[in-house]
């Protein structure tokens, strides 16, 4: 059941900053053209998705909690700022747990994925969510 509403899971920014900041090759005026819902954890995306139905469209951030973030100095080190996340330890699940909750929800479900896209400025975590659904 799709309910014509778009979720925006982030902890910290706003669709409008996603357009702004145009990261990547997203759709970018999907941010301020369509109206979103704000999800800020895995808790609030799953009941959201849960009690709602599944949206039309989602849009990922990797990094919902504090001890996601990657150390600055570690930003402009693609390879080492993977290993640092691969060795990380999260009591909260990241934008990729949530991908994953997603993938099997929908297979449990027999539903089709909603169209994603992913605006996380982690580009190690924008590729594990990728990865995770297939784009």
């Amino acid at each position: 059941m799709k309910n014509n509403k778009n979720l925006f899971l982030d902890d910290m920014r706003m669709p409008s900053d996603a357009y702004m900041e145009k990261l990547y090759d997203n759709p970018h005026t999907l941010y301020i053209d369509k109206e979103w819902v704000l999800v800020e954890n895995f808790e609030q995306f799953k009941q959201w998705i849960e009690n709602n139905g599944m949206p039309d469209i989602i849009s990922f951030d990797h990094d919902l909690a504090p001890s996601h973030y990657t150390p600055k100095e570690l930003w402009t080190d693609y390879e080492k700022s993977k290993e640092w996340q691969d060795n990380q330890v999260h009591s909260e699940l990241t934008g990729a747990g949530c991908a994953l909750w997603l993938m099997k929800f929908c297979e449990d479900e027999k539903l089709d994925l909603p169209q994603c896209i992913v605006h996380s400025a982690n580009p190690v975590g924008r590729d594990k969510i990728i990865r995770i659904l297939g784009l």
